[in-house]
């Protein structure tokens, strides 16, 4: 058929000026096939494609932003998240980019990636603009591992020595995932507290804290506070200026947070990136908790202040808003002495009483511990009972007491445990038991071992008592003896002297305060 046309043509052609025609024919042809090549094989010429997305083809985003919107990619589609409108924000948002820091420089169709480069450059702008779209697709992977399930499933029986890699100087647990976080001098580690197994670990910058509710999100850091996604480890947000432990996951959408140069805390919506100042003046952020059964209204403490905040929903987003402000007379917002019972119902603090407020009517209560000077205050898997331990003041050679206090009953019983006396505490809210730190282990307890509760006041009397009996005996001793003590037979005599008092029963005692 095609020699037919051909010759066809020919025909028609006078003098064989066909020939001619059909040859210069071919060599336009070619040419138009050459400059097609050309164009195709340029870098940004790309026939169809916008002046934005010539200008990012040239100039793409550095590898890390990339990785990471792979990464989200890849947990949209594990946690069944539309995947396709995330894909379409982040191309709008790079089409941003390109318009914001070409300029008035538009490339046309033949204008090549090193003309692009060139016209633009490595730019501040870009630069910001990198860092910005960084910081979204990090906002959205939080978000989508916010809401996620738990990251390991709370054990019906968890493991009752868990080993770390180096001596433990801190624990916390996940409120709703079987995954405890560990803190030693230079290292986080998380471990899951079912099987034992190491899920990720590495260098934490200053501390390591604030796990979030399922596990799938930690804090770690100094001055700057770094978002980590649990299982792998992966830095997902910078907040220059916030401590570590100045940063609190809450809902499920988000977390309060409050830098050294602030006045006020913040409210972060991780699904919209949004930042939102509250409307009041605070010190500090040292804790925030929900309001039982509110899981939207949360109480946030610090310096001398408390605030209730409710979260309210606007379509996707959410924004905080102050229901109330109370100012306290003294406390302090230790992280030892501060936190929730294991219901929510009651914050406690120390200072030097024992405060605690009622997060059903915001109402605080104190009552107070003298001579007992509490240092540390530890929840229970009973919402009734904190651990309280201190030293006792003018007796601080005695070493640290501990006490299990009921709230309602007001009673205190002392613990008989010598290996739990001095320890550092924790409650491991998913078992609701407790937990204590040995060396390179923590040590989940099934119970916690005590005297028989006494009415607080008659305990602490008693206590009182027998410290000023010591005391004083020691006192008298030296005065007889010329300034020497026989502190063996003294003991023996005031231990003897108590057990009288007490009807034959042998209280608990302190060591006798020792000489310098």
């Amino acid at each position: 058929m095609r020699r037919q046309a051909d010759s066809a043509v020919r025909l028609a052609l006078p003098g064989g000026e066909g020939d001619g025609l059909m040859k210069q024919g071919w060599q336009a042809f070619s040419g138009v096939l050459v400059l097609g090549a050309l164009v195709l094989g340029s870098g940004c010429g790309r026939i169809g494609a916008t002046a934005q997305e010539r200008i990012n083809l040239a100039l793409p985003p550095p590898a890390e932003v990339e990785a990471s919107r792979g990464a989200l990619d890849r947990l949209a589609t594990e946690l069944g998240e539309d995947g396709k409108a995330l894909a379409a924000n982040y191309q709008a948002r790079l089409g941003e980019r390109a318009l914001e820091c070409a300029g008035d420089f538009r490339p046309s169709m033949w204008t090549g990636d090193d003309a692009i480069r060139e016209a633009i450059g490595s730019t501040p702008c870009l630069d910001e603009a990198d860092r910005k779209l960084h910081d979204w697709v990090g906002h959205r992977r939080i978000a989508l591992l916010l809401a996620a399930p738990p990251l390991r499933p709370v054990p019906a029986v968890a493991r009752p020595v868990l080993e770390a890699a180096g001596p433990v100087e801190a624990v916390a647990f996940a409120e709703r995932a079987g995954v405890m976080l560990v803190q030693t001098h230079t290292h986080y580690q998380l471990i899951d507290i079912g099987s034992g197994e190491s899920i990720a670990t590495g260098p934490h910058g200053g501390t390591a804290a604030q796990l979030s509710p399922n596990g799938r999100l930690f804090v770690s850091g100094g001055a700057e506070a770094e978002v980590r996604e649990a299982a792998t480890g992966d830095l997902l947000a910078r907040f220059p200026g916030v401590p570590a432990n100045r940063f609190f996951w809450v809902h499920g959408v988000g977390a309060y947070y409050m830098g050294g140069q602030q006045d006020a805390p913040t409210f972060i919506d991780f699904s919209t990136g949004q930042s939102t100042a509250l409307a009041v003046s605070m010190e500090s952020l040292e804790h925030v908790s929900p309001l039982v059964g509110e899981p939207v209204r949360h109480v946030l403490g610090g310096g001398s202040k408390l605030a209730v905040v409710a979260l309210l929903q606007s379509g996707s987003a959410w924004q905080p808003t102050l229901a109330a402000e109370i100012n306290l007379t003294g406390g302090s917002w230790d992280a030892a002495t501060t936190g929730s019972t294991a219901d929510g119902s009651a914050v406690h603090l120390v200072g030097p009483d024992l405060k605690l407020l009622d997060t059903r009517s915001t109402r605080v209560s104190s009552r107070s511990f003298e001579p007992l000077r509490l240092q540390q205050v530890v929840a229970t898997g009973n919402p009734d009972e904190l651990i309280l331990c201190g030293f006792y003041r003018d007796a601080e050679d005695a070493g640290t007491e501990c006490l299990l206090h009921s709230i309602v009953g007001r009673t205190a019983a002392r613990l008989s445990s010598r290996e739990v006396v001095g320890a550092t505490l924790a409650y491991a809210g998913p078992l609701q038991r407790n937990a204590m730190i040995d060396g390179n282990t923590v040590r989940v307890l099934d119970r916690v071992e005590t005297d028989p509760p006494e009415p607080v006041g008659e305990y602490l009397a008693r206590r009182a008592l027998e410290f000023e009996t010591v005391a004083s005996a020691l006192e008298e001793q030296r005065h007889v003896l010329g300034g020497r003590t026989d502190r063996a037979a003294l003991r023996a005599a005031v231990l003897e002297d108590i057990r009288e008092r007490n009807g034959g029963v042998m209280p608990p005692l302190p060591a006798v305060p020792g000489e310098r």
